[in-house]
């Protein structure tokens, strides 16, 4: 492993190069020394290195991208890739803090975030779009059709409606990113229990840390009575 001080010691330019040939090796199933991307990383979200994050986005970017293409949310988005890779990137920004930062103990739980950043924000912009096609006074013909053709107009909406109501309450009441990452892995990824542990060393020690924040989740949640109501609404 590189040492910690050699790393210091290299410009952005240097360290991004490096970066670059790493990600080459891997990719070509040769060995491969993480540092220099993690380094990247470093500099740019503990330090806020600017250059250094332009650095990390070049290299990341079509990494980001294939993740985009692949989401199954993609295709009905509206958007063009480069769109979700750019708030992919912000959403990391701004939600991975410099406090933070420590809890990422390798290259791989920071790709991971990043990949669960770069999720986030497909569904987020799909269901804010299916939310404003509903909330649109003079929805387009191929809009009413599809409506048409599952059923009840008027039905779909309030049902549509009330599920991005209970999914906002729900958002509010997660306190931390234990809880988020395991309803957006359970709920919207169909991650397994042990696939978010490995996922996510960072955030949780052993399989079972997984399941007692999901529990604690869910029984804090059923409690709500505010959800409660919402969801004896929809039944």
């Amino acid at each position: 492993m590189t040492a910690t001080a050699d790393l210091r010691d290299l410009t952005v330019a240097g360290l991004s190069h490096r970066c670059a040939q790493e990600t080459a090796a891997f990719f070509q199933r040769a060995s491969y020394d993480p540092a220099f991307c993690y380094e990247l990383f470093r500099r740019a979200l503990l330090e806020r290195n600017q250059r250094a994050y332009d650095c990390l986005y070049s290299q990341y970017q079509p990494l980001v991208a294939g993740w985009v293409e692949r989401h199954p949310g993609f295709p009905s988005a509206g958007e063009e890739v480069q769109y979700f890779v750019n708030r992919a990137f912000e959403k990391m920004w701004h939600a991975l803090t410099p406090q933070k930062f420590s809890h990422f103990a390798d290259l791989k739980a920071l790709l991971s975030y990043l990949k669960l950043c770069t999720h986030s924000v497909v569904i987020d912009h799909a269901r804010a779009r299916q939310h404003l096609l509903l909330l649109d006074e003079e929805p387009s013909d191929a809009v009413l059709l599809d409506y048409a053709a599952r059923g009840d107009v008027a039905e779909e909406t309030i049902e549509q409606a009330q599920q991005q109501e209970f999914w906002r309450l729900v958002n509010q009441r997660l306190v931390d990113e234990k809880e988020q990452t395991v309803v957006f892995g359970s709920f919207v990824l169909a991650m397994k229990p042990a696939e978010l542990q490995v996922r996510y060393p960072h955030l949780f020690s052993d399989v079972r840390e997984v399941y007692r924040t999901k529990q604690n989740v869910l029984d804090r949640l059923r409690r709500d009575p505010e959800l409660r109501t919402l969801r004896a609404d929809t039944v």
